[in-house]
């Protein structure tokens, strides 16, 4: 009885409020991938990647460190970010004027990697990125999903958010979730006699869905999803038709 109650409330807590939200969980679908400190950390030992995917729609955002004795030189232009095998480059061969440049950082899919500079100059974006030992270098491009991603009604679940209801769909790779990769191409020498390559990849495994009411914010306002760390990211303010397939 308890859980048919449960259910219901989740069906129409869904239905019936104007936006709800949802906590995507990143898994890792590799080899090589650990997890330290709440972050998937990637390490062959020569070359230490850290990610922290947490944002809106998430955003591949990793530091790579240089934790070998050897310089190491990572080639942007042969290196991607795949979502659903469609390849998207880290490298555009463009110079940009300061009223247009944006940060490697930039979360709107921008890959340029340019920074802003004084009125009138332009940066080139830089196709090699020289890593000196015991150094790191830190990258954000692209969102990771476009918009939201659809969950077949049946795959959720009934869970609670302390004692709120909630939905859970717990999926796997061959369910048609959503996967995605970091590829970086590198080598110990600048003229790449000997390339090396990570092969990161990693596909959704589990989304919590909520109305936005769930969310906790503190004295300053700031709103604090449940499951906020670097394996996951969020979509807010979604209505029944962005959530359900």
């Amino acid at each position: 009885m308890k859980r048919s109650i449960l259910s219901l409330a989740a069906v129409i807590m869904l239905s019936s409020c104007k936006s709800s939200f949802q906590v995507y969980h990143a898994a890792p679908a590799s080899t090589g991938i650990v997890q330290e400190d709440n972050a998937y950390v990637y390490d062959n030992g020569t070359i230490r990647v850290v990610y922290d995917f947490w944002a809106r729609q998430g955003v591949m955002s990793y530091v790579v460190y240089n934790t070998s004795k050897k310089p190491i030189y990572i080639d942007w232009k042969r290196s991607s970010f795949i979502q659903d095998k469609e390849k998207k480059n880290y490298y555009i061969d463009a110079s940009t004027s300061s009223f247009t440049a944006v940060s490697a950082g930039h979360h709107s899919g921008s890959a340029s990697g340019s920074v802003s500079v004084g009125a009138g100059s332009e940066v080139r974006a830089e196709r090699v990125s020289f890593l000196p030992p015991g150094s790191f270098i830190e990258k954000k491009f692209y969102k990771l999903i476009p918009g939201n991603l659809l969950i077949p009604k049946d795959m959720m679940s009934d869970t609670l958010i302390g004692r709120k209801a909630a939905k859970i769909a717990h999926l796997e790779k061959n369910d048609g979730t959503l996967v995605f990769r970091n590829f970086i191409t590198y080598s110990t020498t600048e003229e790449f006699k000997e390339e090396q390559y990570v092969d990161n990849e990693f596909y959704i495994d589990n989304v919590l869905t909520a109305h936005n009411g769930t969310v906790q914010h503190d004295k300053d306002g700031h709103y604090h999803y449940p499951g906020e760390g670097p394996q996951n990211f969020y979509m807010n303010n979604l209505t029944p038709q962005q959530i359900y397939k």
